[in-house]
């Protein structure tokens, strides 16, 4: 089965939850809890915790390494060396802006900033060792790689067994939650011994190796028409309904009907068993899910830092309009300079590491 065509249908949904996201962030802009465009936008990020958890299936299966400890190695450095460009230009915009903002000119103030950012800058916040962080979102980087680091030698060690191991542990974090919180926001809440944020992520991730192989069963028969019309229908239908939630109802038990019904609508889309490739074949649909890493990534400090950037007198359509416009142009700036510092690094990498490590023959 083909995954690779279906992933523009995939990278699409990527960009659509990012703008939710964006549009809910939006309300932090004022105190005003009416001003609210989408209630429930951060439940969005549970699509991104499942789809990278069938990422990080269809890497493991990819592998051919035996060495468990080596591969996880390989795994991880592949994945954070692609998220770090994005990542270390989107928090230099924040630490700017919030600096900008607060009127902090002095040196050796920054530098102690810096400093107390080095949770952030290597990716752990979300193993609890928190210090100021100037850009928010980045939470969900920290709980997604510090969760892979535990999933994927388990992957790699149980095989096929591991989908039963992560049913249960799906299981389990979700009826926590139920008990203990009804809901799965609050991600900064912590429980005694883990961040919130960080196990809902376990979850998430587990889910998503629950629907790369549901998937991948689905996508090895044949379809008539008919059953790939009923299974787009389905596909689709979750996708719809999942929006329809996050702008209707606030963070409740709802969250969990989200949960679901994307799992049922990522296990579809990733089998390929529609015609999403048909509908999704253009490069632009690739390119916006590029660019929504970026927009998620930069978007965070337009809806916070601005308290001396923004005039006082504006009302919320007037911040609004200006923060959606801020974070496409961030958004931007962020995705080409990656482009950009990724392009060097191919040219000159080499050179530049040979300056510092002697090469080995």
């Amino acid at each position: 089965m083909g995954v690779k065509s279906n992933r523009n249908a995939l990278d699409f949904l990527k960009f659509v939850f990012v703008v939710l996201i964006v549009l809910f962030h939006s309300r932090m802009m004022t105190s005003y809890q009416e001003n609210r465009i989408v209630i429930n936008g951060g439940a969005g990020v549970e699509f991104f915790f499942i789809v990278s958890g069938c990422l990080m299936c269809a890497s493991a299966a990819r592998s051919s390494e035996e060495n468990i400890g080596l591969d996880t190695y390989r795994f991880m450095k592949k994945k954070i060396s692609r998220l770090m460009p994005n990542f270390i230009i989107a928090f230099s915009l924040a630490f700017i802006v919030f600096h900008y903002n607060a009127g902090i000119a002095d040196w050796s103030k920054i530098g102690i900033d810096i400093i107390k950012s080095l949770p952030d800058l290597l990716m752990i916040k979300n193993s609890g060792i928190r210090l100021p962080s100037y850009n928010g979102p980045t939470w969900y980087i920290s709980s997604m790689l510090l969760n892979m680091l535990v999933l994927y030698p388990l992957i790699k060690k149980f095989k096929d067994s591991f989908y039963i191991i992560a049913l249960v542990i799906m299981l389990f974090i979700l009826g926590g939650f139920w008990q203990t919180y009804g809901t799965l926001s609050n991600l900064e809440d912590w429980n005694g011994w883990i961040l919130k944020g960080t196990i809902r992520g376990t979850s998430g991730l587990c889910a998503g190796c629950l629907c790369y192989k549901a998937g991948m069963a689905l996508g090895k028969n044949k379809w008539t028409v008919f059953a790939k019309s009923m299974l787009m229908l389905i596909e689709w239908g979750c996708y719809i309904v999942t929006i329809i939630l996050c702008c209707k109802y606030p963070s409740s038990r709802v969250d969990y009907l989200i949960f679901f019904l994307f799992m049922i609508g990522v296990t579809i889309t990733w089998s390929n068993t529609t015609f999403d490739e048909v509908l999704f074949r253009s490069s632009i649909f690739s390119w916006l899910g590029s660019f929504s890493f970026s927009l998620y990534l930069s978007h965070s400090s337009w809806r916070e830092f601005t308290s001396n950037i923004y005039p006082k007198e504006w009302g919320f359509q007037q911040r609004l309009i200006v923060y959606i416009m801020a974070a496409v142009w961030s958004g931007l700036l962020v995705h080409y300079l990656s482009v950009f510092f990724r392009a060097l690094n191919a040219k000159y990498g080499r050179k530049i590491k040979a300056l510092f490590i002697v090469p080995t023959k």
